[in-house]
């Protein structure tokens, strides 16, 4: 089994203001990731061991990643950021899960690990 991920670093979020079309004096704000993506990284997680992005991800400017998780599946994440006390920490069966779209904040350097969850 695998667990296809694909992954995007933003360099923050930005927000569009929406006049409202009825003529009133009334505004509201989208919020959506700033675009383009600086850095992008598919990853295909397996049940074996652990894969983490390359460093690339990690690109100078990202501060939010995107995370896409193929329909019906799940991983196990750790995010390590340089200089994290223990040092980096790899994906196991305890580490949290995401599945299908999230958004986490992110930095220059930071990298993650992932493990497919059965």
């Amino acid at each position: 089994m695998s667990a296809p991920v694909r992954m995007f670093a933003h360099s923050g979020i930005a927000h569009a203001h929406v006049a409202s079309d009825a003529g009133r004096q009334d505004f509201h704000a989208l919020t959506m990731l700033a675009p383009p993506y600086i850095a992008r990284e598919m990853i295909t997680a397996t049940t074996g061991s652990a894969q983490s992005s390359a460093a690339a991800l990690g690109a100078t400017g990202a501060r939010v990643l995107a995370i896409q998780v193929d329909p019906g599946k799940r991983v196990h994440y750790e995010i390590n950021p340089p200089g994290r006390t223990g040092g980096p920490v790899t994906a196991d069966t305890s580490s949290p899960i995401i599945e299908g779209h999230d958004m986490i904040p992110w930095g220059s350097g930071w990298l993650i690990s992932l493990l497919e969850a059965s």
